[in-house]
């Protein structure tokens, strides 16, 4: 199959399955890999979560290398469910 066609079949596909009503206790319907894509846009917007010891693991090996960067510290993470 071509594959725009392919693109186009999967696409009405997904809006199908999206569209079915959620079990009590969910909010939306996930295709497979989406939960993934958005803990990625998520991740890539606002950086990767460290937990101290890795910090400072890090910034150890920098200083060790000679290296310097900036590395933020926004404050403790918490994963929340997409």
């Amino acid at each position: 199959m071509p594959l725009e066609q392919f693109k186009a079949r999967m696409g009405e596909f997904a809006e199908m399955v999206k569209s079915r009503q959620t079990r009590p206790g969910f909010s939306e319907v996930l295709i497979p890999g989406e939960q993934e894509a958005r803990r990625v846009a998520k991740k890539s917007a606002g950086g990767v979560p460290l937990d101290d010891e890795v910090l400072a693991d890090l910034q150890a090996l920098g200083r060790e290398l000679g290296l310097s960067a900036k590395i933020a510290v926004l404050g403790p993470y918490e994963e929340q469910r997409l």
